[in-house]
């Protein structure tokens, strides 16, 4: 048993790929209440001596915990479930703040319909805060959150091209 049986003992829905996509998605989103996880994240942040405030400041806060997770996952002290379940509630977390600081005002929302929480708008413009953290939980500093966090400020700001690096 690992460090974080306590912790990340409640396990998350898991977000399957749904056999009737659009319907299914429209339903799980029904369900999906991002701000109770980010409640979760904050309480678990706190007993990691760690508080996350809903502030720019949390980009910081979150690397740190993330740091934190990676050693013990590098070490075998989270394995799965746990490690799922940690990607998904600091992911959601990540998500949610990125929304409130960035996002929401560029048109982006939460979307189901690829099977796991997204930030999303459109087709072409869709990022994975669940992804990226469970990455960084996982590789380390070279999945560090925080070049991602300010890309992501860059697209919301319209500063952003993907096209600048085709040439």
């Amino acid at each position: 048993m690992g460090r974080y049986d306590d912790i990340f003992a409640e396990g998350m829905a898991t977000f399957k790929q749904p056999e009737n996509k659009k319907k299914k998605a429209e339903m799980a989103m029904q369900n999906f209440d991002p701000r109770s996880v980010c409640k979760q994240a904050m309480e678990i942040a706190k007993s990691f001596e760690y508080p996350l405030k809903g502030t720019e400041e949390d980009i910081e806060t979150l690397e740190c915990i993330l740091r934190g997770l990676h050693v013990d996952y590098t070490n075998n002290n989270m394995e799965e479930p746990k490690l799922t379940n940690a990607s998904i509630i600091f992911g959601v977390y990540l998500g949610q703040l990125l929304l409130d600081l960035f996002l929401t005002k560029a048109g982006y929302k939460w979307d189901l319909s690829s099977g796991m929480p997204m930030v999303w708008k459109n087709e072409n413009n869709h990022v994975s805060p669940l992804s990226k953290v469970r990455k960084h939980i996982e590789n380390g500093d070279e999945d560090d959150i925080r070049p991602f966090c300010k890309v992501v400020q860059m697209i919301a700001n319209g500063e952003f091209k993907p096209e600048m690096f085709n040439k």
